[in-house]
């Protein structure tokens, strides 16, 4: 139920705005506490800077930078065949090297 100031329900989430969509990934710690400190570092220049505008600007330039590197500097389409969760457990991370 949204309250009468219409930010969020009886649980205390604010319910997403119609062109926003949840997403989430566990992160490392360090990686967590960067972000955190950067986004309270940017606060202080701009008041109104958030966590949001950070995941979305630091989603627009790395996907800009491997588009680049390994698309031609095309955008790829999303099919929806992207896996979500963790990684399988059997399968090497980007920085292990495959042993053939």
């Amino acid at each position: 139920m949204t309250d009468s100031s219409g930010d969020s329900d009886s649980s205390g989430i604010t319910p997403a705005r119609p062109s926003t969509e949840l997403f989430q990934a566990w992160v490392g710690k360090d990686a967590a506490e960067r972000a955190r400190a950067t986004i309270e570092g940017m606060q202080q220049v701009d008041p109104s800077y958030s966590g949001r505008r950070f995941v979305e600007d630091a989603i627009a330039l790395l996907a800009s930078h491997l588009e680049t590197a390994h698309h031609e500097a095309m955008p790829w389409r999303f099919s929806g065949q992207a896996r979500r969760g963790r990684a399988p457990v059997n399968r090497p991370n980007a920085d292990e090297t495959v042993q053939s």
